[in-house]
């Protein structure tokens, strides 16, 4: 993926604060997509569990994937799994 500066300035925001990831950050719309597939199959998955407040489907997080990752991932109605990592996507109700 290749990110605008402004998208940029926003994963800034998230991830590189002082005092660790922040959770008050507002993520555009389509840069959302890409945030919630950070703790499912990114190397975030593998760290600590942040996951900031987002306001995104699983339709939208599903279709931001590419068809190599969607091999590797499993969707269940509105959760999306990875079974490599044990680590799941659920949209907010």
């Amino acid at each position: 993926m290749h990110l605008s500066g402004a998208e940029r300035v926003v994963m800034r925001k998230l991830y590189d604060a002082p005092g660790g990831p922040r959770d008050d950050v507002p993520v555009p719309a389509p840069l959302s997509a890409f945030v919630a597939l950070l703790p499912l199959c990114g190397p975030e998955a593998l760290q600590e569990k942040f996951r900031p407040p987002l306001d995104v489907d699983s339709f939208s997080v599903w279709g931001a994937t590419s068809p190599e990752l969607q091999e590797v991932l499993e969707r269940h109605g509105e959760q999306i799994i990875c079974p490599e990592l044990g680590t799941a996507f659920e949209a907010a109700a």
